[in-house]
């Protein structure tokens, strides 16, 4: 079995229900998921834009990146 997360326009909502409930194969059901980011891993990232601010020399780039990860596995 395949599951699906589809985005669609408010004003369309009640179309859409209709058309996956006509369909006799798909088990329509609905959740209002919102997922909420802990105050702990705000302040961890926003400590670590400030440690690092516009200093470009902190950065790695994409190949340094993937090397240092390949390294560690």
């Amino acid at each position: 079995m395949k599951q699906f997360i589809v985005t669609i326009p408010k004003q369309e909502e009640a179309f859409f229900k209709k058309l996956m409930q006509s369909i006799n194969f798909i088990d329509f059901s609905e959740e209002d998921t919102i997922y909420s980011i802990p105050d702990s891993h705000k302040t961890l990232v926003r400590e670590r834009i400030e440690k690092y601010g516009s200093d470009r020399s902190n950065y790695l780039s994409r190949k340094e990146l993937d090397e240092k990860i390949k390294f560690k596995q």
